[in-house]
């Protein structure tokens, strides 16, 4: 199975009604592999496995085939004329909860798809050969914390200061507690990923007053924290049980 990733791909959060809808995959771009997916791709797994047929297509996490990675089912898959749009409404599971959180705060933007190519063509573009992939079978679409460039998405001040407000919003949902130890681990590499990527940049502006920056260490020691609590819950939970 192959997998292809895009960003920026939310294209609405009801956290009330627990849905969410963005794409799968978009049409048109020709990504790092040289391939480019056309309108179409998608419409006979959809007609055989998508919702109005054998439903066994799966919203992920990270592409991960497991009972801990797997949201629900899309209630909608279709294709429009910018990619394959889905509608997943989340259950009332952790891992939704989790999901939705992450979603509601801007830490998921992209989404990626885990597929087998079935037909393509080659397609001359200068002095580039492009793959035109003309037939897909999609066994999954993923949510997914880190494409491929994140901070390709941010530019300038403005840019460095969403990306420094992306990481006091996860800070702030990881000092709460309300995630799971796996969300919360995701959630830090994340963070750690979107410090990296700054600390790196040729210029980095002044935060912004009142965005306040977590330390390493006091997340660890938050996490740490977290852990302890888990043992000490269930040590008191085999004694009492």
């Amino acid at each position: 199975m192959q997998v292809k990733s895009f960003s920026n791909t939310v294209k609405d959060v009801d956290i009330k009604g627990r849905t969410i809808v963005g794409y799968f995959s978009v049409f048109g771009n020709v990504d790092s592999d040289g391939e480019i997916i056309q309108k179409g791709a998608f419409a006979k797994t959809i007609s055989e496995n998508g919702p109005g047929a054998k439903n066994k297509i799966w919203h992920l996490i990270d592409h991960y085939f497991a009972l801990s990675h797997a949201i629900a089912k899309p209630k909608v898959l279709i294709e429009d004329e910018k990619g394959l749009r889905f509608e997943t409404t989340f259950p009332e599971t952790a891992l939704a909860n989790d999901i939705l959180k992450l979603y509601e705060s801007g830490h998921i933007t992209d989404h990626s798809i885990g597929f087998n190519v079935v037909n393509r063509m080659q397609n001359q573009n200068g002095d580039d050969e492009i793959s035109v992939l003309t037939e897909l079978k999609l066994y999954e679409g993923s949510s997914v914390l880190l494409g491929s460039n994140p901070l390709a998405n941010f530019e300038g001040i403005k840019g460095i200061n969403d990306i420094n407000r992306m990481i006091e919003s996860g800070n702030n949902i990881m000092r709460n507690g309300t995630i799971t130890d796996e969300a919360f681990k995701a959630l830090q590499k994340k963070i750690d990923h979107l410090t990296a990527l700054i600390e790196k940049s040729a210029a980095i502006p002044p935060t912004e007053p009142g965005i306040k920056q977590a330390t390493t260490q006091e997340v660890i020691n938050i996490f740490t924290q977290k852990l302890k609590l888990s043992k000490n819950g269930n040590e008191t939970n085999r004694r009492t049980g």
